[in-house]
């Protein structure tokens, strides 16, 4: 901004000035001589930074002085007709709303009172990139967090811009990664961004290779006869196709396996009337142990491995090795988020009409997500911790106890609640119903019947287009879908009618092609 002449009291003075020069009780008005006018100058900024400097006034092409930021000046002794009236010296990153220049017209012996309004936009952006290195990396990618702040994702080997970021220092972090992943670099990052232009920040990640994935799946062994068994667990080597049978016990059945974050151990829950109980193995077969004993639910590993929760009339979490146990509220089942702070638990005081919690794994205080009507039955949270996808349960009358089920998603606040799938349709106790997100999050895979029998496997995206019948059997039933760790494969259990695909235990590419019995 240039440098204003000093002005003079009769002709251009702020509000102060002009006080200190006539007085503080003078009027606005043109002044004694009722051929001339004024002009009250004021100019209010707002937005994102300041033109520190301020304005310049011009008046008919020649600038008469400086104005500050909401401070008000006057322009006296003019002549009664028709002004131009500017502002000067506006910084590139601010506008002036309307254009900088206006017509004024000066009543006689009155005040006329123009108001800039300035709007500033001092920001510039964040340019992010991400490079990703080691055997098992996290397909969904990580959060991108700005001065504490979640801010959007970004993929393993990605590259994003945060726009409109205020000019100054700041702090850049990523957040989500998986266990078995850290960065390298420093974490997070302080970066200076200037007005109008682009910081680079670059972040290396690496992640230490896992085991390879064995699926561990629960198969009907078949007893004396087709009214006899148990269901029992076996591993599936997939390149030599060997099976090991995790737990061979004609008296007891072993149901609900997960594999531990690092594919070494699986956790299950033994369904007995007289000894329930949750247990690990290893998945070559060795090292059995029980951790817990007397009504237990499914179990499921924490993130890092390190605890294991599971429902016994009330959620409770223990250490891996058995040690500890904590209970955490009502629930009958829960699930941890990605990064291991919170579970989204189904249950609360109604044993009718459970809703979704979440609840602080440390104990912290419980929220209602759902506060439905309508019961829900599941939820899974989407990789990144976002969102979640759900189970709800649509009642069908008052009294009866006939309903269908359906998958929705919601953000993980519950704000924007989404229906994925239609079953109103379908006969009582049947529909859609456990929803599990693909690795990278982009699809959601669900069971479903509309005859409320011979289940089919679909996918579909979050935002509800894209749906894909994988199956699509109408003599089968496939149930028990669960995801390869890369997002590649599909494991299911298929059961029903003869066939020439007949049943067992299946794995599919992820679009439903190459469908091989194990």
């Amino acid at each position: 901004m240039r440098t204003p002449p000093v002005p003079t009291c009769a002709f251009f003075v702020t509000i102060a000035t002009l006080i200190s020069c006539a007085g503080s009780d003078l009027p606005l008005t043109g002044g004694s001589d009722p051929t001339t006018g004024s002009i009250l100058v004021i100019a209010q900024t707002g937005g994102v930074g300041t033109d520190t400097d301020g304005y310049l006034v011009q008046l008919d092409g020649a600038t008469q002085g400086a104005i500050g930021e909401n401070v008000p000046v006057v322009l006296t002794g003019l002549t009664a007709d028709e002004h131009t009236l500017a502002l000067e010296g506006v910084v590139p990153f601010c506008a002036v709303e309307g254009g900088p220049a206006r017509t004024v017209a000066v009543p006689a012996g009155d005040t006329a009172v123009v108001s800039f309004t300035i709007s500033c936009r001092a920001t510039g952006r964040i340019d992010v990139a991400v490079s990703t290195s080691g055997g098992t990396p996290d397909l969904d990618g990580y959060s991108v967090i700005v001065d504490g702040v979640l801010g959007p994702q970004i993929d393993p080997n990605g590259a994003l811009s945060v726009p409109d970021v205020p000019a100054g220092t700041h702090a850049v972090s990523l957040s989500g990664l998986a266990f078995n992943c850290q960065v390298s670099d420093p974490n997070p990052q302080n970066g200076s961004v200037t007005t109008g232009a682009a910081t680079p920040m670059r972040f290396a990640v690496s992640c230490r290779a896992l085991a390879p994935w064995t699926p561990v799946v629960q198969a009907w062994a078949r007893g004396t006869d087709e009214y006899h068994g148990q269901w029992d667990l076996f591993a599936v080597e997939l390149e030599s196709g060997a099976v090991t049978g995790l737990t061979q016990t004609p008296d007891h059945s072993e149901e609900s396996p997960e594999l531990s974050p690092d594919r070494t151990q699986v956790a299950f829950m033994r369904n007995d009337d007289w000894d329930p109980r949750v247990g690990v193995i290893n998945v070559d077969g060795t090292g059995l142990r029980w951790l817990f004993v007397g009504g237990a639910g499914s179990p499921t590993w924490s993130p890092d491995g390190s605890k294991l929760a599971f429902g016994r009339g009330s959620l409770y979490v223990i250490n891996a090795d058995g040690t500890g146990g904590e209970t955490l509220g009502p629930y009958r089942e829960a699930r941890w988020s990605p990064d291991g702070t919170r579970f989204a638990a189904i249950g609360g005081p109604d044993d009718w009409n459970p809703d979704i919690w979440i609840v602080p794994a440390d104990g912290g205080p419980q929220v209602n997500l759902t506060r439905s009507a309508s019961p829900e039955t599941e939820a899974v949270w989407s990789p990144d911790g976002r969102q979640l996808a759900f189970t709800r349960r649509t009642m069908r009358g008052q009294y009866g106890p006939g309903y269908y089920e359906d998958v929705w998603v919601m953000n993980a606040n519950s704000l924007y609640q989404r229906r994925l799938t239609s079953s109103s349709g379908a006969p009582d106790y049947a529909g859609a119903r456990r929803p599990r997100w693909s690795p990278d999050g982009k699809l959601v895979m669900f069971e479903s019947s509309s005859l409320g029998y011979n289940e089919d496997i679909y996918t579909i995206r979050p935002d509800g287009t894209g749906l894909l019948n994988l199956t699509n059997t109408p003599d089968l039933s496939e149930s028990g879908a669960e995801w390869s760790p890369d997002g590649t494969k599909i494991l299911f259990r298929s059961e029903g009618e003869v066939s020439v695909l007949g049943g067992g235990v299946f794995i599919m590419n992820a679009d439903g092609s190459g469908r091989v019995q194990l």
